[in-house]
């Protein structure tokens, strides 16, 4: 017989805050728990926490890094370069010029490089 238990509140994930230490959020801990009978269940089911921390501490980052960007240049970085839309694709929907969202693409980029510093 397998149960599974969650932690309710988790293991915290420490971030930055205006230049404080911040429990930015919490990664929920499940537990498998098998019967002595079941011992054959072996570990597969194991999920890497590591991927998980590296999953949570991905997603504050990216969040911390959209606060450093303009409308504009967050409205880019959402439709182009995180749900795939092309420059050109961008650039007819909003009746702007090709050049005009490359510009921003390049803006975000350098923003993106000094971020990763």
């Amino acid at each position: 017989e397998l149960k599974i238990r969650r932690e309710k509140k988790g293991t915290p994930i420490y971030g930055t805050k205006n230049g404080k230490s911040i429990v930015a959020a919490y990664i929920t801990i499940l537990q498998l728990e098998l019967n002595e009978s079941d011992e054959n269940i072996g570990t597969s089911w194991l999920i890497d926490d590591l991927n998980v921390e590296k999953s949570v501490v991905f997603k504050i980052e990216v969040d911390e890094f959209k606060t450093l960007l303009t409308k504009k240049q967050l409205d880019i970085f959402e439709t182009c370069m995180v749900n795939g839309i092309l420059p050109c694709e961008y650039a007819k929907m909003h009746n702007v010029s090709k050049a005009f969202v490359s510009k921003y693409i390049k803006q975000i980029r350098e923003i993106a490089k000094m971020f990763l510093n």
